[in-house]
Formats: structure tokens, sequence, C-alpha cells
């Protein structure tokens, strides 16, 4: 996949794809703001995005976040019944977003990806790999054969990815050299 300059139309769908909230990202400012000045801030955006794509450098301000605690249930006394969020920067979600929906397209349009692949993608949920394993299995019972289940927790896979085989993997499916995407 080479690289075609991210355009301005882009940033605005983007932009406008995004939730509105009024909670300040760590730069202080409202995804309600940027909705309201997405014709102002698109061409700087264009800027910086393209320039990020050109070089492989994510900027710094767009990696901080502000980590602010949520109350759950219970004593307020206590630190346990509170989760934390993290309030990313509105301006890397919107590139965030536009690299998913690139990556996404070139990776469907590739047909790399399967189609027991249920993950992030477009018109999938994870009710889908629970219906599939179901069918399995009911058909597996029906045929008087057994049926054996597996079940990993993969939570933080991605964490455990040696960045240097994930470069190769994605230059090996056309995505150039795997460095835009934040490695």
């Amino acid at each position: 996949m080479t690289h075609i300059p991210i355009q301005q139309a882009e940033i605005i769908e983007s932009i406008r794809n995004l939730n509105v909230t009024t909670s300040l990202d760590p730069n202080g400012i409202s995804m309600k703001v940027l909705k309201k000045l997405e014709g102002l801030i698109a061409k700087p955006l264009l800027y910086i995005f393209n320039k990020s794509l050109q070089t492989s450098i994510y900027p710094n301000k767009f990696k901080k976040a502000k980590i602010v605690p949520i109350f759950k249930e219970g004593n307020p006394e206590l630190t346990t019944n509170y989760r934390p969020i993290s309030l990313l920067c509105n301006f890397s979600k919107i590139f965030e977003k536009i690299v998913h929906t690139r990556l996404s397209k070139h990776l469907e349009s590739q047909n790399f990806l399967s189609t027991d692949q249920f993950g992030f993608r477009k018109a999938h949920s994870t009710t889908h790999p629970m219906t599939h394993l179901l069918n399995y299995a009911f058909e597996a019972f029906n045929s008087r054969k057994h049926v054996a289940a597996i079940f990993c927790d993969l939570s933080k896979a991605f964490d455990t990815c040696d960045p240097k085989i994930m470069r190769k993997k994605l230059m090996r499916v056309g995505v150039m050299g795997g460095s835009w995407i934040g490695f």
C-alpha cells in the first residue's frame, strides 16, 4: 500500500463520525468544540497527519492521556471502588479513525482477513464468534460427534507481539514498512 496523502474530506468525515463528548482531553479540548470548528482545524490537521505518515513519526502530544478515576459503587473512601479511564487526545482519535479506516479497507481488499476474524471489523460483533461456536457444537452433537473447546484469555495480546515480526507481516500485506502505524 503506497502512501496516499490524507484528504481534508477524510478528516472532516472522521470528526463527524466521532462521538460528541463534553469531557476535555489532555489539551483541554472537547470533541464538541472540535466538531464546531471542523472547517477551521481540518487544514492544519491535514498537514500534521500527512507529515506523520511521510516521516513515520507520531506526534508526542498525541500520545498523552489524562487518567480520571470513575466511581463504580460502594464506599467512596476506598480506592478499589474506582476504575481509571484514559481521556485521549482528540486529535489522535481523529488520526486513528482515518488510519483504521484505510488499513481495514486495504486488508479487506486483499482478502487478508479470515472469515473467522470478528474483532475490530465492520458488521461483526462479539456475538458472531459465539454463534459460530454454538452452530459448530450443535452440528457435531447432531452427528453424534464430540466437541472440545479451549479458551484463552488474550487480553493485552497486542502488548506481547514482537514489533519486528509485526513489521514484517505488515510489509508482507502491503502496508508500507509498518512504521506509520506507530512502531
